[in-house]
């Protein structure tokens, strides 16, 4: 064993040990390191792929107080592809009567709009079929070719690729270098068009303001991404006081949104006819219809709002807005939770968790949220919120009553429920079906998990007119991603069904991601809605219980 002494000092010496091996293997090292003493060490690389780009092409055409969003987006290389065609659709762009004309592209396949979607493209090339939609929405500063509404828009697409945001100096440089943003204008200088050409990825760097939906300037607070409705005067900020009446009234595949906002004591004593025009509301074809309070003054509807009541006068003044937005279902509890959250944003209170919703809706007679049901047998929730002159907000009610259960008489493989719920029939629930949360527009409903599936079971009932076997068919139709079909057609694939011993129509749809069985029964001028939806394997497991259940059905 050899010794080493390390001196720092005259004053401290000290003996240290190193076996010899690792001098022997240093010694190795340093000879592999100089020239023609080994081979050169072998080095392994290997690429790993970035995810694919995307890209997007998108337009904002300002039109009177309307901007007009035209986009199309997905596979970089796909979309890069069709440059030219979106350039020309741009081109072609005429005004006739306050609203854009176009020529479509040739190989793309225009179909028609609904609700704020004026338009939408199919767009086939070598990969996948890709969708150009057309959506107008208005500007509330009534001015939707200004810088600010531009950017603000800008904005959101970059971050929607994962780009960072522009400043109002970039947004000029970029349209001075006219690269990625582009100023074109057309049909002799009427329409001012600027369009995008960007390309990122999804999912990386910021991300955007408010998901996909176009929205007039202003940032939102607290909305989940893609979740919520953004209008004229709805969702563009948050006063942090005041009060708000608002609700929600789900008519076919669209939500109708009526609000009056403004300062605690006026809104708090508008409560008895916001509650009365809600009940009075009816269904008029594929719209509600109300009426108006007697203290109120109706103006026809502009843009997106409907209808705008004036209240008051002066300093007292407010308004209530009456706004319809689509929605693939209105009545799901998350597109209500989203929705209020966004409201309790804008008069400065935090959002609430899905397990106060249910509370609150379980205690619809105490809790900040409400329900209205209609003569017209809608069922409407609304909410009753602020914060007051001096800061406060209304107690939350600390625990939530026990709901209403389901009807039906005890027995082997069912469950009793509390009496006097007042739904007019009796069945068997089978085991494995759990109580799901209250849901507007659902008398009663159960979810069923298993296997990383799920699938709902709802009873609803609607008025004569929303009874319409061959609309509601198409409805359920379009939920499972099948194509409508026409009224004989419809007929043809329905059997028929007693419940109860009523006569109906029996319903077997099965999409590629979702597959909905059930049976509409007419009863007494009133249509009866029983139906099971979900995923398919599971939906097929379940179809036994739900027949089952079915056949138990008995009405009072």
């Amino acid at each position: 064993m050899q010794t080493l002494n390390v001196s720092s000092s005259g004053r401290f010496r000290s003996a240290v040990r190193f076996p010899a091996r690792p001098l022997l293997l240093a010694a190795c090292l340093l000879a592999t390191l100089l020239p023609g003493c080994a081979e050169d060490p072998q080095i392994t690389t290997r690429t790993v792929p970035k995810p694919p780009k995307d890209r997007m092409l998108a337009a904002i055409v300002p039109v009177g107080q309307n901007g007009w969003f035209f986009k199309l987006s997905g596979h970089s290389e796909a979309v890069a592809a069709q440059e030219s065609n979106f350039r020309q659709l741009l081109t072609s762009l005429k005004i006739n009567r306050g609203e854009p004309v176009w020529e479509t592209p040739e190989g793309w396949t225009e179909e028609p709009g609904e609700g704020m979607r004026k338009a939408t493209f199919k767009v086939k090339g070598e990969g996948p079929t890709l969708e150009c939609t057309v959506i107008s929405l208005p500007d509330p500063n009534g001015d939707p070719g200004s810088t600010d509404y531009l950017l603000a828009n800008v904005n959101r697409w970059r971050g929607q690729l994962g780009r960072d945001s522009l400043s109002k100096a970039d947004l000029e440089k970029e349209l001075k270098a006219d690269d990625e943003i582009h100023s074109l204008a057309v049909a002799e200088n009427l329409i001012h068009v600027t369009w995008v050409n960007f390309e990122g990825r999804k999912g990386s760097g910021q991300k955007p303001p408010m998901g996909d939906a176009p929205f007039a300037g202003g940032a939102p607070h607290g909305v989940p991404p893609g979740a919520a409705p953004f209008a004229s005067g709805d969702g563009m900020g948050s006063t942090g006081k005041g009060r708000m009446l608002a609700a929600i009234a789900p008519v076919g595949k669209m939500g109708w949104f009526f609000k009056i906002q403004g300062d605690d004591k006026l809104v708090a004593a508008e409560k008895s006819n916001f509650v009365a025009l809600l009940t009075s509301l009816r269904i008029d074809g594929d719209k509600p219809a109300w009426q108006t309070p007697k203290t109120w003054h109706e103006l026809a509807g502009s843009g997106m709002r409907a209808a705008t009541f004036q209240i008051g006068e002066g300093a007292s003044k407010l308004e209530c807005s009456v706004i319809p937005l689509p929605s693939d279902d209105p009545t799901a509890n998350d597109y209500l939770l989203s929705n209020i959250n966004r409201w309790r944003g804008q008069v400065g209170l935090g959002p609430i968790t899905e397990d106060e919703l249910i509370s609150d809706l379980r205690t619809s007679d105490t809790g900040e949220i409400q329900i209205v049901k209609t003569g017209g047998d809608l069922t409407i929730p609304w909410v009753n919120i602020g914060r007051g002159s001096d800061g406060t907000n209304p107690a939350r009610p600390s625990e939530a009553a026990p709901g209403p259960g389901p009807v039906g008489p005890p027995g082997a493989g069912s469950r009793p429920a509390p009496a006097g719920t007042g739904l007019g029939l009796t069945y068997k629930v089978p085991s494995g079906w759990k109580d799901a949360a209250p849901r507007t527009l659902v008398l009663v409903g159960w979810d069923v998990k298993r296997d990383g599936q799920e699938v709902q079971v709802y009873i609803s009932k609607l008025d004569a007119p929303g009874s319409n076997l061959v609309a509601n068919v198409n409805r359920w139709r379009d939920q499972a991603g099948l194509e409508r079909l026409s009224g004989d057609d419809v007929r043809n694939t329905v059997d028929p069904v007693t419940v109860g011993g009523s006569k109906g129509h029996s319903i077997e749809l099965r999409g590629a991601k979702k597959s909905i069985y059930g049976a509409i029964v007419i009863r007494d001028g009133a249509g009866w809605f029983f139906k099971l939806q979900g995923d398919p394997g599971l939906a097929e497991e379940e179809k036994a219980n739900f027949d089952a259940w079915l056949k138990s059905v008995q009405f009072d």
